[in-house]
This record gives structure tokens, C-alpha cells and sequence, in this order.
């Protein structure tokens, strides 16, 4: 029976796919339009869309030999004609494939065939999970452009791919003697959560008491996470875990080398130490879920953040003019039932979506339930008598919430917050990484107008994944953020001193340990400590400052700041000339708003020397990894496809001779030829303009330096200026870490 002599009036439409795929997989699939009652006239349409999360292919209509070939056919007598915009429709259905019919019509029972992919080359699905990922099929049959809504039956189930790496999670910091967790989950080649497949060989830097030799598939959880309970540790120092596949285990000259850095897991850093009062606490603060723009529920949401990111606080912050009151109550709901004081905290929250003019995106958190939501207008949701309560600009949003326990934190999405307007003493810090990218001139513009913020990270995850944000293969181009809160104690309370006194700092999403703190020493007297974050009203003419760093991988630079002045840069490990490692970065984004994107795609070309090995950096997508390949026997080339949205990206080659031959970098901006013998351990940087567009060439030891760092530096003060004090760690895997600001207030000047 046809749509027609069935009654019904639009049609219906169905797929082929299997119910179950892989993420990230390629398939050739068909979605199937069969008219309605009314047909589709001349000049009427077509819109197929998906949700703005995904990251599946872009459809193209000229080659059917490539990925992503979509080819639109119909049995009627007329023509279609097909185009893609990835915001043709109501968010969050935003990625729209767009049909109209033209010479013709289509009759009641005709079809329209979507044909995704062919036997050359598939259509690749999306690389994150999602139990019921959906089509939605539009249709203007009488061209009047009001289209009716059809579901694309049925709903297609979205799982990871077999585990391919793993990781490692210690709790940050431990008494001696204190019974601690270990967790170990699996990731498949997107770092989608994936049962545990293999058996690892557990070994610890400092011998730790309840750690077993050997873990497997059969120790894990029905979420397929391994959770190891018990262990503890007698000795004080800075403890990691790896773990290595049994069917990677080698031996043989450098083994350690490549168990340590290639293909074993390694924790994060544990400190155990006795007398501190100050715990680091780990959180993403910032992701949606699939009630706005996100993927999956609110409760998948929060499960995730706590059980598979292994986050010990987290918030919800769903677009505010896409948040019903419904909505609402069902976000706090959630917080509250979720919350449990020294296992998991989360806190009440939206993103005030203002648009740019109005002040941009700032995210609101609040210290309990309870409180109203103030949008930044309606655009995706019903208005009520109760919303005269909204506020329509930044100045309006400030003057309504300054009496309520809040805290207001500006950030760069789609549209980014104005810094200049931040006058109220809400604003506590902002926010400087995302998966949108890195974003330190929010910081350095905030400092510049004399403004005392911290600095966090998140992720502005939309893929489900809150605390572990992979970028996948869409417009996201980086690893989502993480915060990390020096607190008394894992509480909403004891979260929210520490945010308010700025005891926090962030990083690129690796659980890179960073402290700062700052003294003036005085003779006879035992030196008071302040923290990152503090306010200093003491007359000091000199600072002397105490780093220390425990990172996640081979350390590249530790650099002290004071405001957006870079004081000292201090080398963990210290190359000559002769270390055969050459470091190669580029970074930078070309504006602040949308279009931030900026394409670094080239090549180096490496004349008379060998690249032994080579490392990429933030080379994220497998789709597209740098490639190595040799010309002949003097010529060897390095190509990418890249982009940055505000932080780096590269390689480290190591050479066989670290004087012979010379390097040639091309990419659309910058051309650049030097001799390998003239690269020195300072380096060299060249610019191409925009937000802060480098290419940094630099020498690296030859074998990858420390993972731990501390440094006692004493810094003169400027009588007459203020000081913000603040630290940067860049590792050689590209990952990043910013403290919050040390002020020392020098003058008169009062800032808010």
C-alpha cells in the first residue's frame, strides 16, 4: 500500500542502515521518501538534516569515486537539484541536505532516494556514540516553504569500536598510608568508551601496596571500566602508573623509550605527602547535553562525567534561550540527586547565550538550586508571564544576579564574550580552552584593562562526553579542558571558596599537576606563603616564587609571567647543539569570533639528513595524520593537513645527524628555509599576523626530557605597577597548563 492510499497526507520516510554501526565507520546506506497525499509540486522541497553535534562526512555531489558521495534520485518525472549548509535549519537540526524540485513534479507514491556512498567509497558516520542517533526528513510539498517534520525510521544505535588505548586514573594527591583507586578505561581509536579487551602489565614508579601484576577483560565492570580499590602508598614522591598491553610488550634497545611514550598508558601524576591542606580536584564545568544542543541525555551526561571521565565535579550548561522551565526544574533535579559530598559534586547551571553585541556567551553557576534562569531572549523556547525576569544584556544580567550566590565565568563558543564590559565583581575568571580551541587573549585582555580573574578550562562538550572530550573529525579542533581546584575538601562549599579565591587553574584536558605559590622573605621570620590566585597588599620589592610541576608527559617549557609579559621561560631539560630533536609548531587562529580557523596545511621538506622518528602534536583526527615519505635518498618530506583555533599544533622529528642538511616549511603564509646546524635551543619564531599566527622551530634533547619540575625564582617588582603573576606549562605532546593569575597590588589604582 503507497503513502496515498494509505491517507496519509506528507508521506514517510525510512533507511537502510543497520540498526547497530560503528562510530566513525563508512557504510552505503539509502533514506527513502515516499509522497504523501499531496505529492510535492513544482518548486516545492526537500530538507534531510541532522543534529549540529555530529561529525559525520560532507556530502559532496561531484564525485562518486570519494567518501561522502550523496546521490539524489527519484521515479518521478521531474528534477532535483541537491546542495549542503551545514545551518539550513532550526538548531540544533542544523546540517541540512536541501532538494528542490524543479521541471516537474513528484505524484502521491513517487520516491525520493538519498543514496549515501557507493562500492568505491562509503559515507563515514559519525565518531561518537549515541544509543538513538536519527535522520529528520522536511517536506514543502505545496512550495510555500513550510515544511512538515517526518521521523526517519528507524532510530540507528551508535557504539564504539574495539578498544585500542587506555587510560590510567589516580586521584591526584595521597597521604602515605591512605587507601586511593586506581581506574583503567578503554578507548577505541576516537576515544570513544570501549569495554577493556586486552590484558595489561601493571608496573608503578614508587612500589605501591594492593597493585596486582596483571589486569584484564575479566576484572572489569559491566561499563567495561577496570577499578582497582585498595592500593596505597608508604613512601612520599610523585607516583605513575603505565600499562602495557601483553601483545606489546618488546625487549631489546628502547624498550623504554617506546613502553613509556608510544604504547603503554600512563596515570596522570599522584603526589603522596603528608601535611597539605589543599586537595587538586578535577572538573569540566561546561558541556550540553541532547535536550539543547548536545548529544545523549542529562543523567547519560552526569554518568559520564562521573564514571568514565572519573571527574570529581561538573556542571550543565545548556544554551539559555533553549531551556524551558521545564527544562530547568529537570537540570536541577538532576544536580541535586547527583551530588555526594567527597565522591562527586555538581553544581546548577546555564550558558547565558547573549549574542555579541549584547556581551557573548558567559556561563552562570550557581551554589544550590532554587534560583530562577534569566535568559538572554527566547529564540528556541516558549515566552512566559514569569520570564519579565530575563536579561537581555550582560550589564542587565550582572545587576540581577549580584545579590545571589553566583559566579558568572566569560568563554569563546559560537559567539565570544566581551571582556571589556566585565566590571562586576561576579566575574572571577574566565575561561581560556575549550574544544573550541585556546584562547589567551582572554586572559591577556582582561589583565591588560587591570580585571583580577582566574583561569579555568573546559570542554563546551557537545558529544556526550563531559571531562574526556575528544574533537573527532568535525569543526571542534581541540581536546576539551579541564579545571583543577586546590579545595579543603570534595564539597559544594568547599569547591566554591576555592573558585571565589581563584585557587584553580586549567589545563588542555591532561591532569598536568601545577603550584604557585609566592613569598617575601624577611629575615629572623618564617616567610608566608600565598597562593595562586591570591591578592597581595604587602609592600614587597621582590617576589620570590615557587613552582612546581608533575606533568602527564615529557615537559617542554615552563614560563613565568607577569601580566602578558613572559619574565623567565625555564627549561626542564636543557638541549645543546648537538641533541638530534628538532621541535616544529605552529599555532594561532584568525579572529576571535566564528570563523576562527586558521588552515596551516603545508609541508616540510628535509634535504641531505634522515628523520629517524617522528612525533605528531595534536594531530587528533586518523583520518588525516602527518605523513612521512622519502623523495630519494637526500630527500625526505613531512606533509599535514592542519588547523588551530588558538593553540599548537606539529611534530618533533629526531634526525639521524643534528648539523647536516637544511629544512624547508611551506604553508600558505610562511615559507621558510634553515640550515639544521643554525637551529638553535632558543629557536625561532616567525609570524603571519591575525591572533597571534606562529611558526616555532626550536631544538629539543635528543631524548625526551623530565616529566617533573621544580623552580625557586626570585622576581624584582616594579614599584610603581601591578603584578599578576602567572605560570605556563607547555608539554612536548602539545598539551598546555595556565595558573591562575598571583596579584600584587602596587598602587592606588582600584580594579574590580
Amino acid at each position: 500500500m503507497n503513502a496515498a492510499e494509505n491517507g496519509i497526507e506528507y508521506g514517510y520516510a525510512s533507511h537502510t542502515l543497520p540498526l547497530e554501526v560503528t562510530a566513525g565507520s563508512s557504510h552505503t546506506f539509502d533514506i527513502i521518501y515516499t509522497a504523501g497525499t499531496y505529492g510535492i509540486d513544482s518548486s516545492g522541497s526537500l530538507k534531510l538534516v541532522w543534529r549540529y553535534a555530529s561529525d559525520m562526512g560532507i556530502p559532496q555531489f561531484d564525485d562518486p569515486h570519494e567518501q561522502n558521495y550523496v546521490e539524489v534520485a527519484t521515479n518521478g518525472n521531474c528534477t532535483l537539484v541537491p546542495r549542503y549548509d551545514r545551518k539550513m535549519n532550526v538548531r540544533p537540526w542544523g546540517p541540512t541536505l536541501y532538494v528542490k524540485v524543479t521541471s516537474g513534479y513528484i505524484n502521491p507514491g513517487e520516491t525520493v532516494t538519498f543514496r549515501f556512498g557507493n562500492r568505491s567509497a562509503g559515507f563515514q558516520m559519525q565518531t561518537f556514540c549515541e544509543s538513538a542517533f536519527s535522520f529528520k526528513l522536511l517536506v514543502d510539498p505545496i512550495a510555500t516553504y513550510t515544511y512538515k517534520e517526518l521521523p526517519v525510521s528507524p532510530p540507528v544505535s551508535i557504539v564504539s569500536g574495539n578498544a585500542a588505548t587506555y587510560t590510567l586514573y589516580l586521584p591526584s594527591q595521597v597521604s602515605p598510608g591512605e587507601l586511593c583507586s586506581l581506574r583503567i578505561t578503554g578507548h577505541d581509536q576516537w576515544a570513544n568508551l570501549s569495554p577493556i579487551a586486552h590484558t595489561l602489565t601493571l608496573s608503578s614508579s614508587i612500589k605501591l601496596s594492593g597493585l596486582p601484576d596483571k589486569v584484564g577483560p575479566e576484572d572489569a565492570d559491566d561499563q567495561g571500566i577496570i577499578t582497582i580499590q585498595g592500593i596505597s602508598s608508604h613512601e612520599e614522591g610523585i607516583i605513575r602508573i603505565t600499562a602495557v598491553r601483553d601483545d606489546e610488550l618488546r625487549s631489546g634497545p628502547g624498550v623504554v623509550y617506546k613502553r613509556e611514550y608510544d604504547t603503554a598508558a600512563l596515570s596522570n601524576p599522584m603526589i603522596c605527602r603528608m601535611g597539605q591542606t589543599y586537595r587538586p580536584f578535577w572538573g569540566d564545568m561546561h558541556g550540553q547535553s541532547g535536550e539543547t544542543i548536545g548529544t545523549g541525555t542529562i543523567t547519560q551526561y552526569f554518568r559520564f562525567a562521573r564514571d568514565a571521565a572519573c571527574l570529581d565535579f561538573t556542571s550543565h550548561q545548556g544554551n539559555d534561550f533553549q531551556i524551558s522551565h521545564e527544562l530547568w526544574q529537570e537540570i536541577q533535579k538532576n544536580t541535586a540527586s547527583y551530588t555526594c559530598d567527597g565522591r562527586f559534586i555538581t553544581f546548577p547551571g546555564y550558558e547565558w547565550s547573549g549574542n555579541i553585541p549584547l556581551g557573548g556567551d558567559h556561563n552562570v553557576y550557581f551554589l544550590s538550586e532554587g534560583y530562577p534562569i534569566r535568559r538572554s531572549s527566547h529564540a528556541l523556547c516558549a515566552v512566559h508571564t514569569e520570564d519579565a525576569e530575563d536579561c537581555t544584556s550582560i550589564e542587565a544580567l550582572y545587576a540581577a544576579l549580584k545579590d545571589e550566590p553566583c559566579m558568572i565565568i566569560p568563554h569563546v563558543g559560537g559567539r565570544y564574550a566581551d571582556v571589556s564590559r566585565h566590571t562586576n565583581l561576579l566575574v572571577n575568571s574566565v575561561e581560556i580552552h575549550s574544544a573550541w580551541g585556546t584562547f589567551e587573549w582572554m586572559l591577556s585582555e582582561s589583565l591588560s584593562r587591570g580585571h583580577r580573574v582566574g583561569v579555568v578550562c573546559a570542554s563546551d562538550d557537545h558529544k556526550g562526553r563531559p571531562g574526556a572530550s575528544h574533537p573527532g573529525r568535525s569543526h571542534f579542533g581541540s581536546f576539551g579542558g579541564l579545571t583543577c581546584v586546590y579545595a579543603e575538601s570534595l564539597t559544594r562549599e568547599a569547591l566554591w571558596d576555592a573558585y571565589r579565591r581563584r585557587h584553580h587553574y586549567g589545563t588542555t584536558g591532561a591532569r598536568i599537576i601545577l603550584n604557585v605559590t609566592a613569598a617575601q622573605m624577611s629575615s629572623g621570620e618564617k616567610a608566608h606563603h600565598y597562593d595562586m590566585g591570591s591578592l597581595v597588599k604587602e609592600s614587597w620589592h621582590e617576589a620570590h616564587i615557587q613552582i612546581e610541576v608533575h606533568g602527564t608527559g615529557p615537559l617542554a617549557s615552563v614560563e613565568l609571567y607577569n601580566g602578558f609579559t613572559r619574565v623567565k621561560q625555564f627549561e626542564p631539560a636543557r638541549p645543546t647543539i648537538h641533541d638530534r630533536r628538532i621541535l616544529v609548531w605552529w599555532s594561532g587562529a584568525s579572529e576571535r569570533g566564528r570563523d576562527r580557523a586558521y588552515d596551516w596545511s603545508g609541508k616540510a621538506v628535509l634535504e641531505g639528513n634522515q628523520c629517524v622518528h617522528v612525533r605528531p602534536v595534536n594531530f587528533h583526527n586518523p583520518e588525516t595524520p602527518l605523513t612521512h615519505s622519502t623523495e630519494n635518498s637526500t630527500t625526505e618530506v613531512l606533509a599535514w593537513n592542519s588547523i588551530t583555533t588558538g593553540g599548537l599544533s606539529g611534530f618533533i622529528a629526531e634526525l639521524a645527524d643534528p648539523a647536516a642538511g637544511e629544512l624547508t616549511i611551506s604553508t600558505a603564509d610562511i615559507t621558510k628555509t634553515i640550515k639544521i646546524a643554525e637551529i638553535s635551543t632558543v629557536g625561532r619564531t616567525w609570524t603571519a599576523g591575525k591572533l597571534d599566527l606562529k611558526l616555532h622551530v626550536r631544538r629539543v634533547t635528543t631524548t625526551p626530557g623530565p616529566m617533573d619540575c621544580t623552580v625557586q625564582y626570585t622576581l624584582p617588582l616594579d614599584q610603581e605597577r601591578d603584578a599578576a603573576l602567572f605560570v605556563k606549562v607547555t608539554q612536548e605532546d602539545g598539551h598546555m597548563a595556565w595558573s591562575s593569575p598571583l596579584f600584587l597590588h602596587r598602587t592606588s589604582t582600584s580594579y574590580p
